[in-house]
């Protein structure tokens, strides 16, 4: 295989990296952190996907979600083009082309386990042997001679595959151990034949016991239904027989209670004709006094009607009189409220306000102070001034004065030379200004706090004019109205009641005569409901008299049946006794045809139950010979798998790969190290594969030379490892910093050397 192109994109410390790669050697070059690693990475994970990242989400340079990384190879004169897109948190997808010229044939596009065996089968490596022969890693080479010798002997078992075999021949233990486990069950119970055996001699004498039973009480079953069968005839001739009389016994009965029922018709109906005639006589002889009831009655309805309408119409009355007075003591506290507030905001605005001219009074005074604290202000704001200004006059004085008392032969103002004569007269004139400043100063200074008084003054008017609450003047002026509005509704609404109530009581002076009239008269009232309630209840004589003529012919009839049927009970023969006598015959040969039924049964099912046995003891037989026959392919097989460990033991195959591997190492390693111009002519392994070199003083160990000759030694056994492993396959082979501990003249004889590798 011969790498052509390789091509990453966010892949580990690659942002976007293409590198092609010539025929011959090819040396990658940069400072640690460069990514040089990475791109022999790149190879291996395209090719095989394996990588010195760890996890797979790792390769994805930091701060990226997703990679790629393409490949173009040459194996056995074609060329093909593998990539990957590696998504983090998704699974990775590959696609492999063969390539024609400038076109491409997808050959596959799925994940690792499809893509993986067609690289295989391509190049004919595999993986594991691509990570011993081809791709050399980073520490192995000075591994393979400064490591101690166990592990180095670890380390060329790993690259020989003789690690392989010894992980074999260490598992095929847990494998045999499970097989011996088996063959011991297998052993066990292919040892319960004999027993089972007789288990099943023993069911079938059992099943001829059981079947012999079974036929003698089937025989005996037919002649107990025989017999039940003929007691059941003669005893339904007595049932029927049993049911004629019992029939004709309930029909007399029921006859005589029917004639009961009719004659109890009879005597109810003439009962209700004599009510009825007597009710029509008593409703005659009381209709006069009931029709003055009906009439006083009315009347006393009526003026009961208009008795309650009086006394609801008192009550009213009350009720309104009560609410007069509310309303009256809420009109006077609502008038004192509103009388009281007038009363204050007039003393503040300073003239008489009412409740109507009390808005226009407020903005009125309002702007008047409004526009006194303006003058004020302007007042207030000159005097400051002024107070300012005299300030500074004062100062510029007092400074003029200092400074003559610290320079009395220089004028302050002009500069001039001054004489005693002079210097007095400045002095004293500025002393003067000086005390005139002073004065005024303080007049001043009055004046502006005499302002600053004025406009605060000012100020709180505004505050108590302002926070005069006109919306509560006008409530309380609203609800005043209001509240003499209700007072005069309330007074016209009692003096129309009082006009009501005068003439109810006018009305109402003959209740009590009616009222006696009514009671006097009550009892022909009631006995009028009473016969009318009577007639009323009851239906039209003709139709009474019609219905007694109906129920006396009905009885009659019925005293007619009652005579047939007790002539044809007198005909039966019927003998309870010998019913009850034969009804218990049928009864023992039904509990004896069943208990024969029953035991018949059990016994059949029995049988079925035996026959049931020994087809599962015939199958526990058949599983117990498959056992058998499994015993003995197992034993062989158990055999095998010992001779295979055997073969796989440190005596075994891994000594023939060793003494195979070790002369042609040695031989191999022997050229590389010619190449190499050091002063050691031959290589050596002893059976762990320690190495020793034959120089001047003769045969050395390895750790005995200096470091540049025991890694150019390294080298040359690496290489002679790979070409043992590969042979003639071998057209690639990657080696990650292996010129770490040599010289520039080790490092150019390195280059010579896998040029001529792959001659």
């Amino acid at each position: 295989m011969i790498v052509n192109q390789v091509e990453l994109r966010n892949f580990i410390s690659h942002r976007n990296t293409s590198l092609s790669f010539d025929l011959g050697v090819t040396a990658i070059v940069g400072p640690n952190g460069a990514g040089k690693t990475s791109i022999l990475d790149a190879i291996s994970y395209s090719l095989f996907k394996v990588h010195s990242r760890g996890r797979e989400e790792y390769v994805v340079n930091r701060g990226e979600k997703e990679a790629s990384v393409r490949l173009t190879f040459t194996s056995g004169g074609r060329r093909f083009l593998i990539e990957w897109n590696i998504e983090k948190g998704k699974r990775t997808r590959g696609r492999l082309y063969e390539l024609y010229g400038e076109e491409k044939k997808l050959l596959i596009a799925d994940g690792e386990k499809a893509i993986v065996p067609e690289v295989e089968k391509i190049l004919e490596i595999d993986r594991d042997l691509f990570l011993q022969a081809v791709y050399v890693r980073q520490g192995e080479i000075e591994s393979l001679v400064e490591a101690k010798p166990a592990e180095r002997k670890r380390m060329m078992a790993r690259l020989l595959g003789i690690e392989d075999l010894e992980e074999a021949w260490d598992r095929m233990r847990e494998v045999i151990e499970v097989q011996r486990t088996r063959l011991a069950w297998l052993e066990a119970e292919v040892k319960k034949m004999d027993e089972t055996r007789s288990k099943l001699k023993e069911l079938e004498r059992k099943v001829g016991e059981a079947e012999n039973d079974y036929k003698m009480l089937e025989g005996k079953v037919v002649e107990a239904k025989v017999k039940s069968e003929g007691l059941k005839a003669i005893l339904k001739k007595l049932d029927d027989e049993k049911a004629k009389f019992e029939e004709l016994e309930r029909e007399k009965l029921k006859v005589r209670g029917d004639i009961a029922l009719a004659s109890l018709d009879v005597e109810r109906i003439e009962k209700e004709l004599k009510k009825l005639e007597q009710a029509y006589r008593r409703l005659e002889e009381v209709r006069e006094g009931y029709e003055a009831y009906q009439k006083n009655s009315a009347k006393l309805e009526e003026l009961q009607v208009k008795a309650a309408k009086l006394e609801g119409l008192e009550r009213q009355v009350n009720l309104i009189e009560e609410r007069i007075r509310g309303v009256e003591d809420r009109l006077k506290t609502v008038q004192r409220r509103l009388t009281d507030k007038l009363r204050q905001y007039s003393g503040l605005l300073g003239v008489e306000a009412t409740s109507e001219d009390l808005p226009s009074l407020k903005w009125e005074v309002l702007d008047r102070l409004r526009r006194t604290k303006t003058h004020l202000e302007e007042e207030r704001v000159r005097a400051r001034r002024e107070v300012e200004k005299l300030g500074g006059r004062l100062g510029e004085v007092e400074r003029l004065l200092e400074e003559l008392t610290l320079s009395p032969e220089q004028c302050p103002i002009c500069g001039r030379q001054l004489t005693i004569e002079h210097f007095s007269r400045i002095t004293l004139n500025l002393r003067k200004e000086a005390e005139e400043l002073k004065d005024k100063v303080k007049v001043a200074q009055h004046e502006a706090e005499r302002l600053e008084g004025e406009v605060k003054k000012v100020e709180r008017l505004i505050i108590e004019v302002e926070a005069i609450d006109l919306s509560e003047v006008e409530e309380l002026s609203d609800e005043a109205l209001s509240l003499n509005n209700e007072l005069e509704r309330l007074r016209q609404e009692k003096e129309r009641y009082v006009d009501e109530v005068k003439g109810l009581r006018s009305d109402l002076e003959e209740l009590n005569e009616v009222k006696r009239k009514v009671e006097k008269l009550k009892p022909f009232y009631e006995a009028y409901l009473e016969a009318q309630g009577v007639i009323r209840a009851s239906i039209d004589k003709w139709e009474l008299e019609r219905k007694l003529g109906v129920k006396r012919a009905e009885r009659d009839a019925l005293k007619d049946r009652l005579r047939q049927v007790e002539e044809e009970l007198n005909r039966l023969s019927y003998n309870p006794a010998v019913h009850d006598r034969l009804k218990g015959e049928v009864e023992e040969a039904e509990r004896k045809l069943t208990l024969l039924e029953s035991q018949a049964a059990s016994r059949k099912a029995e049988v079925e139950t035996l026959r049931k046995l020994i087809e599962e003891i015939k199958g526990e037989l058949q599983e117990l010979e498959a056992k058998r026959a499994e015993l003995e392919r197992r034993r062989r097989f158990v055999e095998l798998l010992e001779k295979v460990r055997r073969c796989f033991s440190k005596d075994g195959l891994q000594r023939v790969i060793r003494a195979r591997a070790k002369p042609l190492i040695e031989r191999c390693a022997k050229e590389y190290l010619e190449k190499f111009n050091l002063e050691y002519s031959d290589l050596k392994l002893d059976e762990d594969f320690n190495p020793t070199v034959l120089g001047p003083l003769g045969e050395q160990p390895i750790e005995t030379i200096s470091g540049g000759e025991r890694v150019a030694i390294a080298i040359a056994l690496r290489l002679a490892i790979a070409r043992a492993l590969a042979g003639p396959r071998l057209e690639l082979m990657m080696l990650d910093e292996p010129t770490v501990h040599l010289d520039d003249e080790r490092r150019r004889e390195l280059v010579e050397v896998l040029k001529k590798f792959f001659r």
